[in-house]
């Protein structure tokens, strides 16, 4: 599979199609406008690609995937491609394989790439490395929890959809957002605030609008380059992460087990336990050559 992503990436065309984030918190409808999303590109004549993930269990490991599911109207339409994934316990918000699964469908001929990721905190904001454009899906009855998520999420959004705007304090939420982004940020561009309601479609057509207007600003103000070089700055890093988690996981179990037990029994503390599993993983590469 690494072998693939890497001839698709000598591929020079991959770099004409845009990568469209969707994140906010758990319950903001993000897979309903994702599918709205798609529905609207569809009626302009454009594929779409969805990538969506899913928190897998902490104790488990697994996730139901089930996004398709609930995502009908695109059965059967080879202009769509829903790809369902989990975060594999991935802290960022997304899963380790989101980046080389994007490439995929760049390769396939997806000129726009929704990736959806899981419910997010303040630090899940890995997409902010990979999509061009980055909409923050809000609903009413945040109040000041705006101002709570101002110092993480809140930052790297480029659009900001306000979902199911026919709730009460749809409006003011909205407000709220367009104070805070009174201030144009450090490249020019003040992220704009669209009301949207992915169950009826009202404002989807105006929030891919906006998708449209920030791309352009990237692409006349040069800073469609710097995105491009922070997607591959993020694809680097999670294909060491990749390597590193293969590495471990090649430690001899008895090894594993031996350094376990000296941690339980207070003989080694975590950092020394970790540098002699770092230590064992160098030991195995040099073994392997």
């Amino acid at each position: 599979a690494n072998r693939i992503v890497s001839l698709l990436h000598q591929n020079a065309d991959l770099n004409k199609a845009r990568f469209i984030g969707i994140t906010g918190p758990p319950g903001a409808g993000k897979s309903t406008l994702s599918n709205a999303l798609v529905t609207c590109l569809r009626k302009r004549g454009e594929k779409a690609a969805l990538i969506l993930v899913d928190p897998a269990s902490p104790l488990t490991g697994g996730a139901i995937l089930g996004d398709r599911l609930r995502l009908p109207g695109h059965s059967g339409d080879d202009g769509v491609f829903i790809r369902s994934m989990s975060n594999r316990g991935h802290l960022g918000g997304l899963s380790p394989t989101t980046a080389g699964v994007a490439t995929l469908m760049q390769a396939a001929g997806f000129k726009r790439v929704i990736i959806e990721t899981v419910g997010t905190g303040q630090a899940e904001t890995e997409i902010a490395g990979l999509a061009d454009t980055v909409v923050l899906v809000l609903v009413p009855g945040l109040g000041d929890d705006i101002q709570l998520m101002k110092a993480g999420i809140m930052e790297i959004a480029d659009v900001f959809a306000v979902n199911k705007s026919d709730r009460d304090g749809a409006a003011l939420l909205a407000s709220e957002l367009k104070m805070s982004q009174t201030v144009s940020s450090s490249d020019g561009f003040t992220p704009e605030v669209i009301l949207t309601s992915a169950l009826s479609g009202d404002g989807v057509d105006s929030l891919l609008d906006a998708i449209d207007r920030h791309y352009a600003h990237l692409e006349q103000s040069g800073l469609i380059k710097v995105t491009r070089k922070k997607r591959i700055q993020t694809q680097l890093n999670g294909a060491l992460q990749g390597l590193f988690r293969n590495a471990l996981a090649g430690i001899a179990s008895e090894d594993l087990s031996q350094v376990n037990c000296q941690l339980e029994q207070c003989i080694l503390d975590p950092y020394s336990a970790a540098e002699t599993l770092w230590n064992l993983i160098i030991a195995n590469g040099k073994g392997g050559k």
